[in-house]
């Protein structure tokens, strides 16, 4: 329902006359129109005034960009802004993340740093050429561990089509080539 005192109700039905048949009577589905809709008002930044839709023109030339620590922000020039909250709460300011203490900062510099190393050396890995030579070397070595010239001549040829495994492979120490050896023979012989 909306409601009015006689002077207000007098005033608004002289300028509008429409205005009779919704002023001091009930709405019709009310009860329904507030399960769907809700009961509350605008608060905050989304309720406006009859001040605010005068000076929303003024408001786009009344603010300004001021840069705080590298950060932008929206300064509202005038003094006696009007702002309207039916419920009485407060709507906070725009939160900013808290920054890590200087330490923190440090520490994870150092991380960085350290990473950025390992990012280095992995992609200067990759890119190198496999030698040839040191891996056949490497493989044929293995004669001592029990294998016959044919498999190693068959690990050395896959070896040689597959350049990561290749290079997987000179990394290893004896005992994880020769697990590599074993596995790579089960599957392929």
């Amino acid at each position: 329902m909306i409601t009015c005192d006689a002077k207000t109700y007098q005033e608004e039905v002289m300028v509008h006359r429409k205005h009779v048949d919704y002023l001091n009577k009930k709405i019709k589905m009310y009860d329904e129109l507030a399960i769907v809709v809700g009961k509350d008002m605008a608060t905050g930044s989304f309720a406006k005034s009859y001040v605010d839709i005068d000076t929303e023109q003024d408001n786009a030339e009344s603010t300004e960009m001021v840069g705080d620590n590298g950060e932008e922000g929206v300064v509202d020039k005038r003094k006696n802004a009007v702002e309207s909250s039916t419920t009485g709460s407060t709507i906070s300011k725009s939160r900013k993340k808290g920054r890590a203490p200087p330490s923190d900062d440090s520490a994870l510099m150092d991380l960085s740093d350290q990473l950025k190393e390992i990012a280095v050396v992995l992609k200067e890995i990759s890119r190198r050429p496999v030698d040839y030579l040191g891996l056949y070397s490497e493989v044929m070595a293995m004669v001592a561990d029990g294998y016959s010239e044919d498999m190693l001549a068959t690990t050395f040829d896959h070896l040689c089509e597959n350049k990561k495994a290749a290079r997987g492979f000179l990394a290893k120490n004896a005992k994880l080539r020769k697990l590599w050896m074993d596995s790579f023979l089960f599957t392929h012989l």
